[in-house]
């Protein structure tokens, strides 16, 4: 972060940079990955677009055009061709999602005592979450933070919330 502010500093004002274009900022901060920063980086693509659409999207082609190969990157997809795309060099973990039953009984054994006889609730809330691993662990951490009294409960405060505004 010293690197970037000492680069911004030398190269640019703040007020130059809020007044480029997103594809200028990008090209920036892709420099500086490249070059300054270079092996110093690890940066987390979530969720990342099938690389084998069809249909254009701005957030894929950030994707693509990301420095792959000067810092270290990590990948979630539901899209195995990420391995592919790279060249199939890149290490790869396929990190499946799990059972209605499974998800369900991580989440009771998560919650405790806290959740019990709720079955029903518990299982809505992990068909949500399409059953991803993470997705549930990180939404009972939420529960348990702010003392979510049930599964319905937190489903409504995510129907409610503004995209990615639930903060533990």
């Amino acid at each position: 972060a010293q690197k970037i502010s000492k680069m911004v500093d030398s190269n640019f004002t703040s007020k130059q940079i809020l007044a480029m274009s997103e594809e200028e900022l990008a090209h920036f901060v892709h420099g500086c990955l490249m070059d300054d920063l270079r092996d110093k980086w690890l940066c987390v693509i979530d969720d990342a677009p099938n690389p084998e659409d069809d249909v254009e999207s701005a957030a894929r082609e950030h994707v693509r055009a990301f420095p792959f190969g000067y810092g270290k990157v990590l990948i979630t997809s539901r899209f195995s061709a990420w391995a592919q795309d790279r060249g199939g060099t890149d290490e790869c973990m396929e990190v499946g999602s799990y059972s209605g039953a499974e998800a369900c009984n991580r989440v009771k054994w998560l919650m405790g005592s806290q959740w019990e006889g709720i079955g029903e609730e518990v299982l809505e809330l992990v068909t949500a979450l399409k059953l991803f691993p993470l997705a549930i662990e990180q939404a009972v951490a939420y529960c348990k933070e702010n003392l979510v009294a049930s599964p319905r409960e937190f489903l409504e405060r995510m129907k409610s919330a503004p995209a990615g505004s639930l903060k533990a």
